[in-house]
């Protein structure tokens, strides 16, 4: 279905399906600047959601180092939500920072909860 949908109509699937960002925002969006820009982001929508969906870790994943980060909206969600359980069942040793209240789009609605948790994870350091 996104493969065959207007770019515009892929752009509102990313932000109001996806990130769950409010109809009214996305409304407002469109007559943003931006809105130019973001449909060349949408182009390869459908082609990154599938490898998102096909995407299974190798077991060298394993003996990786990390700490990961996940919105809580996104976390159990489709699309996002497999792909993050299937990394971090891959990384046991990760720590997992939820970051309350966000979705996809932590860096845009509040990208000062996303730095300091990412600050935090660097003070405290990333071990395996």
């Amino acid at each position: 279905m996104l493969e065959e949908a207007d770019l515009n109509e892929r752009v509102v699937v990313i932000n109001r399906d996806i990130s769950g960002l409010e109809p009214e925002i996305v409304e407002a969006m469109k007559d943003q600047s931006e809105w130019s820009h973001l449909r060349k982001l949408a182009i390869p929508l459908a082609a990154e959601l599938a490898a998102l969906n096909n995407f299974t870790p190798s077991k060298k994943w394993e003996s990786v180092a990390a700490a990961l980060i996940v919105g809580e909206r996104s976390h159990a969600v489709e699309p996002y939500g497999p792909v993050f359980d299937r990394v971090s069942e891959r990384i046991p040793q990760a720590s997992v920072t939820v970051l309350p209240g966000q979705g996809h789009l932590a860096h845009v609605e509040d990208p000062t909860l996303l730095g300091t948790a990412i600050g935090t994870i660097l003070t405290k350091g990333v071990s395996t």
